[in-house]
């Protein structure tokens, strides 16, 4: 079975001289297809299109995902943990790790909630000797990794200062 046309949406484009257009497809599974282009030679030679939780066009060259030191598609386990606890977090953790053997020998919460994360993360396990090597390579790349989350932060807010976000599509 092949995909069929559902709707075609049209708008004007940023000059005006063209359109940016959006189609989108199903087949007889219930499968979908989204299609978006701009379709100005303008245009296209200044923006490319972008779907985030809105439409934009982004000036060609730029844009809005975050940028990681690690060529992965999902964010190292070890950067979670940056992101998400404070250093003296992940050092009391990495004490506690370091007194126990088995999960269900640790006493504190947060560490144990911090196991069970490993579990569901990338890591995708629940050992102790790899959950603290994990800790304590967030304690060691702590800085850069916070460094580095601000630079994007602050990179992002200003790519999408220079954006247009297309609306009625």
């Amino acid at each position: 079975m092949s995909y069929e046309l559902d709707y075609e949406r049209k708008v004007s484009c940023p000059c005006g001289n063209g359109q940016i257009i959006k189609k989108s497809y199903s087949n007889d599974w219930n499968q979908t297809r989204l299609s978006i282009y701009i379709e100005c030679e303008k245009c296209e030679k200044e923006y490319h299109v972008e779907s985030e939780t809105k439409l934009y066009l982004v000036p060609n060259g730029e844009n809005l995902h975050r940028n990681s030191n690690y060529n992965t598609f999902e964010t190292p386990f070890f950067e979670e943990l940056c992101l998400c606890y404070p250093i003296d977090v992940l050092n009391k953790v990495y004490d506690v790790l370091c007194k126990s053997t088995t999960y269900s020998k640790i006493k504190d919460e947060r560490t144990r909630f911090i196991v069970r994360q490993s579990k569901t993360s990338i890591n995708r396990t629940m050992r102790i000797s790899s959950v603290k090597k994990c800790v304590l390579e967030a304690i060691q790349k702590y800085n850069d990794v916070i460094i580095n989350y601000d630079k994007e932060t602050k990179r992002i807010a200003d790519v999408e200062s220079r954006c247009i976000i297309v609306k009625g599509l």
